[in-house]
């Protein structure tokens, strides 16, 4: 009898932190346009889904349930079609395991001027993340020296106007402002590898990638720390625990934001 009180009371809890924090889960839908969980597919579970396709992606224990296993022995990588940016704000984030410090997570240039977005593990002038745009010689870029360890970080990219910030953990660690809002048109997004079809320059990245998402809006500080803290983390016994501290729905293993709106 006991059992079942303890059940219902921890149901009854799980419910009433769940329900308080829809609203929540609705802000970080708002723009979300791409939203790849990795959860043994690379599907899109965005409300309108873009077109992925992946290449050599293996899946294993990730961040939350499964992530993408990127080998650059393979040549592993995935293609997402065109996102609609121009001089438009976007934030990309995503969860990241690896110690490569020439990798490239996510590339989204194209033609011969290279113009688009990266974020990427470089090792030139230091080993580090840099997050930038680019429109042939314009553009501008942000850095981390911290990232990789081997170990789960959050990596996220915002452009606001004229200005790019690099956030890792939810912390603002750089930030760049340029005279002007660059025009970086419609690039594809390449997960793994450089963007340019030659085996010389692929800079295969060699990690793990989890919960990839792609906003046509800029997130602000708090919604970039909100994000590093709202993934789920399971518990035993199917109760979900949110990185925050809320107990959510048992069973729930993965929030697909982009349905909550």
């Amino acid at each position: 009898m006991n059992i079942l009180r303890n059940f219902l009371g921890i149901v009854f809890l799980a419910m009433s932190l769940g329900f308080a924090n829809t609203g929540f889960a609705g802000l970080l839908s708002e723009g979300l346009e791409i939203y790849l969980p990795f959860d043994g597919n690379a599907e899109d579970m965005a409300g309108t889904p873009s077109q992925v396709t992946e290449t050599n992606i293996r899946y294993e224990a990730g961040k939350f349930g499964k992530a993408a296993r990127f080998d650059e022995i393979k040549g592993a990588y995935v293609s997402i079609s065109a996102v609609d940016v121009n001089t438009n704000d976007f934030t990309v984030s995503f969860w990241f395991k690896t110690s490569d410090i020439d990798g490239y997570m996510v590339d989204a240039r194209q033609g011969g001027q290279e113009t688009g977005f990266y974020l990427i593990s470089f090792p030139n002038p230091n080993s580090g993340i840099w997050f930038g745009v680019q429109n042939g010689s314009l553009g501008g870029q942000t850095y981390s020296l911290s990232g990789l360890d081997d170990s789960w970080h959050m990596a996220t990219g915002v452009r606001r106007d004229n200005s790019i910030m690099l956030f890792i953990d939810g912390m603002l660690v750089d930030e760049y402002t340029g005279d002007s809002v660059l025009d970086i048109d419609s690039p594809p997004i390449t997960m793994g590898k450089r963007y340019i079809p030659d085996s010389r320059l692929d800079h295969y990245y060699d990690g793990l990638i989890d919960d990839f998402r792609y906003y046509s809006r800029a997130l602000d500080e708090d919604e970039v720390a909100a994000l590093y803290q709202y993934n789920p983390v399971p518990l035993p016994g199917g109760v979900w625990l949110l990185a925050s501290g809320l107990i959510g729905l048992a069973g729930v293993k993965r929030m697909r934001l982009a349905k909550k709106c």
